[in-house]
């Protein structure tokens, strides 16, 4: 199958790097852009050939109370601004990975915290230092599970 997409470097690899391909809509064959739903593999910092566009996590910790704050503060506030039809798509996927205030001595771009949406409640007490974020509105495959990455919430709503 050809690829008919206009998509980053990292989004191609990624897609590559999980055997992912998709068909172009449009008619006539016309490229057409994709945005969101691109899944991001994540993978440990020092991962002996990690797959080319994953998502590197620097370190992952027991996130502090001032973390879990920020987060949960961030994800309802998220979740509140949703239109019904966008709320809905967000719980089907179930997950939400939150930025939240940066680890003490992180080596990544961002700190994030998973968010479940059916219980209400975080996925553990984990926090995830990330590299390289994925962009806004994409999925990050985790070994027990797949969120939708929404950056720092509020106005970053799904598409």
């Amino acid at each position: 199958m050809i690829c008919r997409h206009l998509l980053s470097v990292g989004a191609v690899a990624a897609l590559l790097s999980l055997g992912a391909c998709a068909s172009d809509p449009a008619p006539g064959g016309a490229a057409a852009a994709l945005t969101g739903n691109v899944l991001f593999l994540a993978v440990p910092l020092d991962q002996p050939n990690p797959p080319i566009g994953a998502v590197l996590i620097a370190g992952k910790q027991v996130a502090t109370p001032e973390q879990t704050a920020v987060a949960r503060q961030r994800v309802l506030a998220y979740l509140a601004s949703l239109k019904p039809e966008q709320s809905q798509r967000v719980k089907a996927r179930r997950y939400v990975c939150i930025v939240t205030k940066p680890s003490a001595g992180s080596k990544g771009k961002a700190t994030c915290m998973s968010w479940d949406t059916q219980t209400q409640s975080f996925v553990g007490n984990t926090a995830y230092d990330l590299v390289n974020p994925p962009p806004v509105n994409s999925a990050i495959k985790f070994p027990t599970f797949t969120a939708n990455y929404v950056g720092e919430g509020v106005g970053n709503a799904p598409l």
